[in-house]
């Protein structure tokens, strides 16, 4: 008698399935958008290093036109003047380039952790998807200006710690 008293956790997880089920089957999904909602509230914000990345222009425009107008904001022959600047300022964020993930070139090894520690500044129009040849080569001129602004930055990190 004891043993039919006791609730099992497996008796708890069928009966939510079959609660999802019929909610689902019968077109209220109160109970899934509440454990939805409850999900979303538990997710970490991001640091405020990356809150520039996360946050995303709002006209829709091709990558690659994009990724032009990012790069005219930056000092493409000399990434060390962008660099200088920013040094001045205390950003010691390192400049990424999106993927699967945002990835900083440049730094390899034991240095593969300071990104986590000093922030990464994703360059919007950026991707693994190329839209173009012109796309193309506007990703790899950004690459090769992320890795010399990051390689001298970690350079510059070490130097000073």
């Amino acid at each position: 008698m004891i043993a039919a008293k006791t609730v099992r956790i497996t008796d708890f997880l069928n009966w939510s399935k079959r609660l999802s089920a019929v909610a689902l089957n019968f077109g209220r999904v109160f109970p899934v958008a509440l454990i939805c909602a409850c999900s979303v509230v538990a997710i970490p914000r991001a640091t405020a290093a990356t809150d520039a990345a996360l946050s995303a222009p709002a006209a829709a425009t091709s990558q690659a036109a994009l990724l032009a107008r990012t790069l005219a904001t930056l000092n493409l022959s000399s990434p060390i003047a962008d660099l200088d600047v920013n040094w001045d300022r205390k950003d010691l964020r390192f400049v990424g380039i999106n993927s699967y993930t945002c990835m900083a070139p440049g730094i390899g090894g034991a240095d593969t952790a300071l990104p986590q520690r000093y922030g990464l500044r994703c360059l919007f129009g950026t991707s693994d998807f190329l839209e173009s040849r012109a796309h193309a080569a506007l990703i790899s001129e950004a690459r090769r200006y992320a890795a010399r602004y990051n390689a001298e930055l970690v350079r510059r990190i070490r130097r000073n710690q």
